[in-house]
């Protein structure tokens, strides 16, 4: 799908389709360090489970999905599954603003490898989620056993104690 139309499609989801508690989509990387979804979505006031799947990732930052997820105040259960197709490391700086999620409890974060786009993501979750209870990661399966050590070195100490970890 090119990028205008993934907003298209999004603007037909948030104009129709408020009233959706669980939500999936799957598309392909395609430069989200641009933000491509950042203009002003209407709030999915009812949507509690949101599944994003990008294949074909590169290791740029993930942060332009956070529109998405900052348009659902009431989400529970946020799944982020990557598949990966390169994974040279992107020295890009992307900031995005504070944006509290009361409500996010569960997190789960497939395909981590432990490189530049997760450690952006899973701050941003980190410190936006007030209400996390517990986090997931699953790392990417070629490079299990590296994915899982760079996980517990770069999240413990940056989740809150209350919060579960959980790295398979």
């Amino acid at each position: 799908m090119s990028r205008a139309l993934i907003c298209e499609l999004v603007h037909t989801f948030t104009t129709y389709f408020t009233l959706l508690t669980t939500l999936s989509l799957e598309f392909g990387h395609m430069g989200m360090n641009h933000c491509f979804l950042d203009h002003s979505l209407p709030k999915f006031n009812n949507l509690k489970v949101l599944v994003l799947k990008v294949v074909g990732m590169t290791d740029e930052s993930q942060l332009g999905i956070t529109p998405l997820i900052e348009a659902s105040p009431y989400l529970q259960k946020l799944h982020i599954e990557l598949e990966w197709c390169e994974t040279t490391i992107f020295k890009n700086r992307i900031i995005r603003k504070k944006c509290p999620h009361q409500h996010l409890k569960e997190v789960k974060y497939s395909g981590y490898l432990g490189g530049f786009a997760d450690r952006i993501l899973t701050t941003y979750l980190t410190k936006n989620s007030v209400a996390l209870e517990t986090f997931i990661i699953v790392p990417l399966e070629y490079d299990a056993q590296e994915a899982r050590g760079r996980a517990r070195r770069q999240l413990q100490g940056k989740i809150l104690k209350r919060v579960k970890l959980v790295i398979f």
